[in-house]
């Protein structure tokens, strides 16, 4: 097996960029005045606002502290209501939810009438469609087509595969109960199995390499890092990894993990199809911060490539308290200057949020989630409750009749984000970041880092 070795000034910078990210989470204040786009014809066609958002460095040296940034910025414009968020990467014109959600509801259908045949067929091309999918993956549809595909194969009793699709989905959407597996005894007590073979056995690592090197990687669904990176403590089995980079085309594919092994994993990205265009609009993004007039020539253009219908366009400025975000947002019939002055205080996130809102005249979308993936009718599953002494079935549990909420992680809940973004004291011990005020560097044992970012110009 191929080892990478990263270099520890390498490895060391990343982990720092990403927890002082923290306080992106703990620096927000005020918020500008509703902008003058309408909502309303999107919501008339049924479609989702496809918004472009792009925070870029004052110079190149501030590359990486940058692409931290705009991650976090790029997570929660997605998180919006009705919008869908839009990178460098070209994005599918069709989401994911209308290539395979109505096949997946039809998989799993044929589960609950046991046509495990049928389920099979549907859930895998489903699957095939999945791992050919070049957008941004949602975890919990993944999750959901592994588990159901391993159910369909303990249904046939084709125990090696049901084993390898229930701990891909487990890998995935950890949060997983016995009695969303209980269709039968048999495929329940193949669930149990694999969660007793999963406490007992060690853990494994991936080490990612892209070429070019820099590019967004993330491990079931989850920002790890920027490649090169390493992550370990991994449970063994399939993992999805996704690598994005703008200019590029996002790839992903699983990778097999094996306890006291590291998965080595070299992706070259393709550039886009139009990659001469792109470098010539990207390239001018610096020119749009001089001016509004640069600005009125190069968003539109960049909205047309992207095929967007807005575009968000920031850099940061240190302060002496925080950062103040300022740049343009290019709307489908006007162009303004907005700002948001960054303290580093606890109501970072949702001043971030309510910003986002108030810009983008968007709603917040569902903070939350089913912690449940599927359940089968609860009719199976109080029967399989009778057979089985060890599992204890509630009648009234709401995974058998709805979804149960839980709320969404965000890449601020990774302990690496916390590492990155300088100008604020941070530091890991025992595990936990401990925040610290009025100091300029972050320290610890992973290193330092400090951001100088700067104005734009109007």
């Amino acid at each position: 097996m191929t080892t990478i070795v990263h270099s520890k000034s390498t490895f060391t910078r990343t982990v720092a960029l990403l927890t002082a990210g923290t306080f992106f989470h703990l620096c927000l204040s005020t918020t500008l005045p509703p902008g003058t786009w309408s909502s309303e014809a999107h919501a008339q066609e049924g479609r989702e606002r496809r918004v472009a958002v792009f925070l870029l460095p004052s110079k190149s040296s501030e590359k990486d502290d940058a692409q931290v940034l705009q991650t976090l910025l790029r997570e929660e414009v997605g998180k919006l209501s009705g919008i869908r968020a839009l990178t460098g990467s070209p994005e599918p014109s069709e989401s994911l939810a209308a290539l395979v959600g109505q096949s997946i509801e039809d998989g799993i259908r044929a589960l609950n009438d046991r046509d495990a045949a049928k389920a099979q067929i549907i859930l895998t091309d489903v699957y095939e469609k999945l791992t050919r999918y070049t957008g941004a993956m949602d975890k919990r549809t993944m999750a959901r087509v592994l588990k159901a595909r391993g159910v369909a194969y303990a249904l046939s009793d084709q125990l090696s595969e049901a084993q390898a699709m229930m701990r891909a989905s487990l890998n995935i959407w950890p949060e997983q109960r016995d009695a969303e597996y209980g269709y039968t005894l048999d495929v329940l007590q193949t669930f149990k199995g694999v969660q007793r073979m999963r406490s007992e056995e060690g853990t494994g690592g991936i080490a990612v390499v892209t070429d070019p090197v820099g590019a967004e990687v993330s491990i079931g669904g989850s920002v790890v890092g920027y490649a090169p990176v390493k992550q370990t403590d991994l449970p063994p089995g399939m993992h999805w990894v996704q690598v994005s980079l703008d200019g590029y085309v996002r790839s992903g594919s699983f990778i097999e993990v094996v306890a006291g092994e590291e998965a080595a994993h070299r992706i070259s990205l393709k550039p886009r199809t139009n990659e001469a265009a792109w470098q010539k609009v990207i390239g001018g993004m610096p020119r749009a911060f001089k001016s509004k007039s640069a600005a009125g020539v190069t968003l539109p253009a960049l909205i047309s490539m992207l095929e967007a219908d807005e575009v968000l366009a920031l850099r940061a400025i240190p302060q002496r308290n925080g950062y103040m975000v300022a740049g343009w947002y290019q709307s489908t019939n006007s162009l303004r200057t907005v700002r948001l002055k960054l303290k580093r205080n606890a109501n970072f996130m949702g001043n971030l949020q309510a910003w986002l809102q108030s810009t983008l005249l968007a709603e917040a979308g569902s903070s939350e989630e089913a912690v449940g993936l599927d359940a089968p009718p609860r009719a199976a599953v109080m029967a399989v409750a009778e057979e089985d002494d060890d599992l204890f079935i509630d009648p009234n549990d709401p995974i058998l009749k709805s979804k149960v909420a839980v709320a969404k992680k965000s890449i601020t809940d990774e302990w690496w984000f916390w590492a990155s973004v300088g100008g604020v004291a941070t530091a890991l011990t025992v595990g936990a970041v401990v925040l610290f005020t009025g100091e300029d560097e972050g320290t610890g044992p992973v290193g330092s880092v400090s951001i100088d970012l700067y104005k734009v110009n109007e």
